[in-house]
């Protein structure tokens, strides 16, 4: 029956092109044993003749490449190294791993307990020097059946619409900051913190505050 020619009847489409292999297709061509795709087969005659006059513009000649890498392979002498001033250097290189930590606190109101109206959670604050970044962790307590932890992820904290919070702020025992509807009061800090205050800013922290203590520790 498949050598009888088909009748082509109006409205009827005849498929002549019936597939006679099935084999499972492949993405990947192997060259110099790398798969690759896209593999363009071209023959010798295709191939444009590199002369003199059709080499593009935009690649310079190669004397020039190597005298440039001649140029920038030749060893400076340590004696012609000159050190970049510590005042050129940018902040991010100068100020590289010096974070200030600062001790804190902040009141969060306790809905539907007749014992506290509300709870003391402490906080440590981490001044990063070299981009202004800050971020905050709370200290854990057990028991305490909220959840603990970080608190505020590093990045730059808005202090105005016009500008972030800096380490000028932070820098005075009792100071308060805003961070996300959360007020943080500055009790103390660590003598690390101290030091670099009163030697790059001439800033004396003074006493350190106590932290209030609420009806829930106090039990």
């Amino acid at each position: 029956m498949g050598s009888r020619p088909l009748p082509l009847l109006p409205g009827y489409a005849v498929i002549t092109d019936i597939p006679m292999s099935f084999n499972k297709r492949h993405q990947f061509e192997i060259r110099d044993g790398i798969p690759v795709t896209d593999v363009v087969e071209h023959r010798a005659l295709d191939r444009p003749i590199a002369t003199a006059d059709r080499v593009p513009r935009e690649h310079p000649p190669m004397v020039e490449s190597a005298d440039i890498a001649d140029k920038w392979s030749k060893k400076i002498p340590h004696r012609d190294r000159k050190e970049i001033p510590l005042s050129k250097k940018p902040a991010w290189m100068v100020y590289d791993n010096h974070v200030l930590r600062f001790n804190a606190y902040f009141r969060e109101a306790v809905h539907e307990c007749a014992g506290e109206a509300s709870r003391v959670r402490r906080c440590t604050l981490f001044f990063y020097l070299a981009d202004d970044s800050i971020h905050v962790e709370e200290l854990r307590d057990h028991s305490s059946g909220m959840q603990q932890g970080l608190l505020v992820k590093r990045h730059q904290i808005p202090f105005s619409p016009e500008r972030y919070v800096l380490v000028g702020d932070l820098a005075k025992i009792g100071a308060e900051i805003s961070i996300y509807g959360k007020t943080l009061r500055i009790t103390d800090a660590d003598p690390f913190t101290r030091r670099f205050l009163s030697s790059a800013l001439g800033i004396d922290l003074g006493v350190a505050e106590p932290t209030p203590i609420d009806e829930f520790h106090a039990k």
